[in-house]
């Protein structure tokens, strides 16, 4: 890999921190967290039977958090993945773990679309996101875990 297409190594720790904020986000979006947050900030609101409305803006609002977030997961991972190295031992460390993340995510990508499919009463539309962010939590939890698994063995 060409150190001229590398960032800085100190941003190794931005991506980790993007990622995890992403993934509180896309879960936030994905469990419609968001709701409790306009109790939080509208307490009033509330209905008496302890219910709250959704505002008409709401299902714009939570798409938009859902796909925000989903790019700040893969903002994350880029950062992670493409900074520099100390040496070649790394390097190869880092291609074998992304082989092996690439092949999980999309394995769990997969398996997942294929639950939904022969489950009864899902619909695929309302699914997509989920199944995305399966496929990004396997590659990223599964890129750390054998990047560090590799670099940390001891033979």
């Amino acid at each position: 890999m060409k150190k001229l297409l590398l960032i800085p190594a100190s941003f190794k720790n931005s991506g980790i921190f993007a990622v995890l904020i992403g993934l509180a986000g896309l879960w936030m979006a994905e469990t419609e967290g968001l709701i409790n947050i306009y109790r939080i900030l509208w307490p009033e609101q509330t209905l008496p039977d302890g219910s709250y409305p959704y505002p008409p803006e709401f299902w714009s609002v939570n798409s938009l958090l859902s796909y925000a977030t989903t790019a700040l997961i893969a903002l994350g991972i880029l950062l992670f993945l493409f900074t520099k190295e100390p040496d070649e031992f790394h390097y190869n460390a880092r291609l074998e773990a992304t082989q092996f993340a690439v092949i999980s995510g999309l394995l769990g990508a997969v398996l997942l679309f294929g639950y939904f499919v022969l489950a009864p009463g899902y619909q695929l539309i309302n699914t997509t996101t989920s199944i995305l962010g399966t496929g990004v939590l396997a590659f990223g939890t599964t890129y750390v875990a054998r990047y560090y698994y590799l670099t940390r063995r001891t033979d």
